[in-house]
């Protein structure tokens, strides 16, 4: 389990077939919620933090 804030930056990188990431994952049913998501130039950062109980 995840405890605070956390920061995911995904880059758009293929290799092979490629994978989603959080393909499967219910976030809000796990608590967790999207606070912000900024595109940067090379990346996009996805600000996530868990939901109080």
């Amino acid at each position: 389990m995840l405890a605070g804030p956390r920061h995911l930056a995904v880059l758009p990188v293929l290799l092979g077939k490629g994978e989603a990431l959080l393909a499967g994952l219910d976030l809000p049913a796990l608590g967790y919620s999207c606070e912000r998501q900024v595109a940067g130039e090379r990346a996009t950062h996805m600000f996530l933090r868990r939901n109080a109980a």
